[in-house]
């Protein structure tokens, strides 16, 4: 029995009764959700033993308690085991559907959340080796046609197109070490007029990655190229060479960022504690990034409180000065509250992983808000010159703007 024979079986069983089998139904559903919590609980268990920061586990738990209560149990009351099969279905269909929210980004989490909550599921004996490896051949194969189709049921809301070259989400830390050219990268960094180390560089890569600078994708990598380039000097020869390393390092950046096994370049690629990696050149780097982002898309004073309480503190703590006197100001006020500063430290610089993921989160519901304001009308209540700033705010020449339509 397919899918859709069964669904409608389903609904034709809990009408065909009346009130006893909806009652029945209901009643399953109800034990089944009870089941599926604590489940769920085990899940945040496991997630924790793998050192995940509480939002990330969070944002894995959140998004599971949609895929098994919401949709496994809202034809019939299926249980985690029978999700198997059902993966493509969901991230295909019913997802786009009913979750009005969902985006590139939300996709690319649900395909990690996904393995990782089958991958526990195995673990405890709920699913055998061959359903995992299923799963993973499917998110595999399936990807990009997901993502592809979540962008074609949102054409009308202006979704950025998604280059089909993203990489399955088995991408690895050794895979990512593999793939791009820490020599040509090094020798970049070295020539390059403001960068002070290569974490400073990786943190800015990180951010280009992360953020949505421009709503399209390969305009994006060409404003890091670019803007990366401005700043070294060399001849013909060098500059395709080190285009190229940039290329795929910007590529293989963000692959890495939204495969869940991302670490910031802090001294080295072992990231172990605070006192092992000093953070301060890659927050730097990172907030670099951000910085040209926030003007982009002109993100208000009050939306930036909002942002800095939601994930961008550990960001501007790590990267002060020791010696500033706003930094030794909020310390004193964290020492007062926590009753030491290292522990309060240590658990922002674990935060760090996240980061990335975070913002390009946050960033995609700016950016989205800029191109709507962007792209609709202006109100205009006086005559603009054409040589004038045009009334949208997208700081260039009516003439070349609104007064070119």
């Amino acid at each position: 029995m397919n899918h859709d024979t069964e669904r409608n079986t389903c609904q034709f069983n809990q009408q065909k009764g009346g009130a006893m089998n909806r009652d029945t139904y209901k009643q399953d559903k109800n034990k089944a959700q009870k089941r599926n919590e604590l489940i769920l609980s085990e899940f945040f268990g496991w997630l924790l033993l793998k050192g995940l920061s509480v939002k990330t586990m969070k944002k894995h738990e959140d998004n599971m308690r949609f895929y098994i209560n919401d949709y496994l149990l809202f034809y019939c009351a299926l249980p985690p085991e029978e999700g198997v099969d059902r993966i493509d279905e969901f991230m295909k269909d019913w997802l786009p559907e009913n979750a009005l929210w969902v985006s590139k980004t939300a996709i690319k989490e649900y395909c990690v959340g996904l393995k990782k909550f089958y991958t526990f599921m195995c673990e405890i004996g709920y699913v055998g080796k061959s359903d995992l490896d299923t799963i993973k051949h499917i998110i595999k194969d399936q990807m990009d046609d997901w993502v592809d189709g979540v962008e074609t049921h949102y054409d009308d809301m202006n979704r950025e197109i998604v280059d089909d070259y993203l990489s399955a989400m088995e991408y690895s830390l050794e895979e990512y070490l593999d793939d791009i050219d820490m020599g040509t990268l090094m020798e970049f960094v070295k020539r390059h007029k403001h960068f002070k180390s290569f974490d400073a560089f990786h943190g800015t890569a990180c951010g280009f990655a992360a953020l949505p600078l421009s709503s399209d994708y390969d305009s994006n990598r060409e404003l890091f190229i670019g803007n990366m380039m401005q700043n070294v000097l060399c001849s013909l020869e060098e500059k395709k060479r080190f285009e190229e390393a940039l290329m795929t390092f910007y590529d293989r950046t963000e692959d890495i960022i939204f495969a869940g096994d991302f670490v910031p370049y802090c001294g080295s690629w072992e990231f172990k504690d605070i006192k092992t990696n000093d953070p301060k050149d890659w927050c730097i780097g990172f907030m670099a990034a951000f910085s040209l982002f926030k003007d982009l898309v002109r993100i208000s004073d009050r939306d930036y409180l909002e942002i800095f309480q939601d994930g961008l503190s550990p960001l501007m703590l790590l990267s002060f000065d020791q010696n500033n006197p706003d930094f030794l100001m909020v310390k004193n006020k964290i020492i007062e509250k926590e009753g030491a500063w290292e522990p309060f430290q240590e658990r922002m610089f674990r935060h760090l992983p996240d980061i990335p993921l975070l913002f390009a989160d946050i960033a995609e519901e700016f950016m989205e808000e800029f191109e709507e304001k962007k792209n609709a009308a202006p109100v205009r209540t006086e005559k603009v010159g054409r040589n004038d700033s045009c009334p949208c705010g997208s700081g260039k020449k009516y003439k070349k703007c609104c007064g070119s339509k």
